[in-house]
């Protein structure tokens, strides 16, 4: 049994995390072309002989030519096919899932609702891929910087190289399109998958639960516990959520009266949905009590 579950957890995180680079990396074609039609619009803008952006109409009238160049740059036909290709992830994700519980239940059929759930899931992060989301959190960053520098008679030189930080690579080595982009579909599959579990686990009654997934340095406090714990009990949730796992008191953000990182809002309710938060690359799998090691289970009992 505990194999059929290390294997699950082992091929989930795979498609989670595939699914998600893949697309990141699409993003770097996309944002060298946004930085294409950007270079060639600020070329056409005026400047004096010391190379001070002129606060001009002319530079003023140009910014409105900004948002169409740059959304067309984005939504081009390879995005719209890459943005299609990361949603088939759900479908796999699904299939995984119903896999895994079919080897713990005989007669297991996935609840109906899953579908719609599925579909939801989908219409959201297409709309957020294709949208005025994806259009605005670009343009508008460019648009602020354009008009920002025109107005001030900034060094036409210092803001290509602004622009050229925030469009292709910042201090975290991510586009400003790479960095929209990876929060919206790490937390769109990611919360799906985990919607997946906990719509089964309140069908079928699971009390058990193992928190998975790898950790990296940029991995919040309270995912480091939790994985370290591993096996949960579905009666230890209220003190995990207090602020305490395993004795261990981590860090309370007076702000949200949680972790930092995690949802505003999050409870016992929709804690196995929220997980740890924002872009959590963690999974709560619902076991069943027989795999779960003995060590942990005498200590609920």
């Amino acid at each position: 049994m505990a194999g059929n579950v290390n294997s699950f957890i082992s091929k989930l995180h795979k498609e989670l995390e595939t699914s998600v680079n893949r697309i990141n990396n699409s993003t770097v074609g996309a944002q060298r072309k946004i930085y294409a039609e950007l270079l060639d619009l600020l070329k056409q803008l005026e400047v004096d002989s010391n190379g001070q952006i002129k606060n001009s109409v002319q530079n003023i009238i140009k910014i409105s030519s900004l948002k169409q160049r740059i959304n067309a740059a984005i939504l081009n036909k390879e995005w719209i096919k890459s943005s299609g290709d990361f949603v088939k992830a759900f479908d796999v994700v699904s299939q995984l899932q119903s896999n895994y519980f079919s080897t713990l239940i005989s007669d297991f059929n996935p609840p109906q609702v899953l579908d719609a759930v599925k579909q939801d899931a989908i219409t959201s992060v297409l709309d957020q891929l294709r949208g005025d989301g994806v259009k605005v959190s670009v343009a508008k960053g460019v648009e602020d910087i354009l008009r920002r520098n025109i107005k001030s008679g900034a060094s036409f030189a210092d803001m290509v190289d602004t622009m050229r930080s925030y469009i292709v690579k910042d201090s975290s080595g991510d586009g400003i399109l790479q960095r929209y982009v990876k929060q919206i579909t790490t937390d769109a599959i990611n919360q799906y998958s985990a919607t997946y579990n906990k719509v089964v686990v309140d069908d079928l009654g699971f009390e058990w639960f193992r928190y998975t997934g790898s950790n990296l340095e940029t991995t919040r406090e309270f995912c480091t516990l939790m994985t370290d714990k591993d096996y949960f009990h579905i009666s230890e949730l209220k003190t995990i959520l207090a602020g305490t796992i395993d004795g261990h008191k981590y860090h309370i953000n007076p702000k949200t009266d949680l972790w930092d990182g995690a949802i505003k809002g999050t409870n016992e309710q929709n804690f196995f949905i929220n997980r740890g938060g924002w872009q959590c690359g963690h999974q709560i799998i619902a076991v069943p009590e027989s795999s779960v090691p003995e060590s942990y289970k005498s200590k609920i009992k």
